[in-house]
């Protein structure tokens, strides 16, 4: 967003493999030689760093996670491996600070009950210095500058129904439905697990101005991220997933536009330059 336009620009990176995690420019992404191994590179400077090899049997790298020390001005890779229903007591997070360790190091999450664990199945969200994972009820968040997890309850008016839980900022975000027409914006303060109700917004400016575009059935619009911290979001439905638009909740106004490729596929992440902290070599 650009004085309140909306600019998408394109660029080649060369990557031809997903793209599992994203912080402040960087990403973490496979090496494309060596499958085993993984790496964090700037796309636009192409600098990049090979982490060293995970040697645990795993069928996918989508729980690997980027995130950014800002104490120590180091970035660290978290993993957290499904482990299906019933995770065991030995379950542990695996971490390690880019360019420093040459092993990955494991967190102990022995004071996490067993039903507590079961919220690792979901796919981890970052928030800075923050990884989240979503359970019913609860929520998990590490703290990658202490490397210790708390365990933090949602919001009552988040534990059914719709909601979809997005990067914000430094901090999380919840939006959830309070009834057909309305969404809710909640906002999760990492350290101490505070929610605070931003703002509720209504969805017929949208609905009216799109009325092809958006079916009947309100359920099918699917926030993707934040173009603006609390803001402007962007929508996309299941039925039309290459077309979105970018809503300001605050102003109503909106704006259309296409991805092309099928998006249903891809991660959202915000890009932040002005954070950028250089890898070393």
């Amino acid at each position: 967003m650009r004085r309140g336009c909306l600019e998408i620009s394109k660029f080649g990176q060369g990557l031809g493999y997903p793209v599992w995690s994203s912080c402040n420019g960087l990403i973490l992404t496979r090496d494309p030689r060596y499958l085993r191994f993984l790496y964090v590179s700037d796309p636009l400077t192409k600098q990049r760093a090979i982490l060293p090899p995970y040697f645990h049997q795993i069928k996918t790298h989508e729980y690997f996670r980027l995130a950014f020390d800002e104490a120590s001005m180091e970035y660290k890779v978290v993993q957290a491996r499904h482990c299906g229903l019933f995770p065991s007591k030995s379950q542990n997070i695996e971490i390690l600070t880019v360019g420093v360790d040459r092993v990955w190091r494991r967190i102990d999450v022995e004071h996490l009950s067993l039903i507590s664990r079961e919220a690792f199945i979901s796919k981890p969200l970052v928030t800075g210095a923050f990884i989240h994972w979503i359970g019913t009820t609860f929520i998990l968040t590490l703290n990658v500058e202490t490397e210790t997890i708390f365990q933090f309850p949602l919001p009552p008016q988040s534990q059914h129904g719709l909601r979809k839980f997005l990067p914000m900022g430094s901090n999380l975000s919840v939006v959830c439905g309070s009834s057909e027409l309305y969404r809710d914006v909640w906002e999760m303060n990492p350290e101490s697990g505070t929610w605070t109700m931003l703002l509720r917004f209504d969805l017929r400016p949208l609905i009216c101005k799109f009325p092809d575009l958006f079916p009947h059935r309100l359920k099918f619009l699917d926030p993707l991220g934040w173009l603006e911290a609390g803001e402007v979001l962007f929508f996309n439905t299941k039925d039309t997933q290459k077309c979105c638009v970018a809503y300001n909740i605050k102003t109503s106004e909106m704006q259309l536009f296409e991805v092309y490729t099928l998006i249903i596929s891809y991660h959202f992440q915000p890009r932040d330059v002005n954070n950028l902290v250089r890898l070393e070599e």
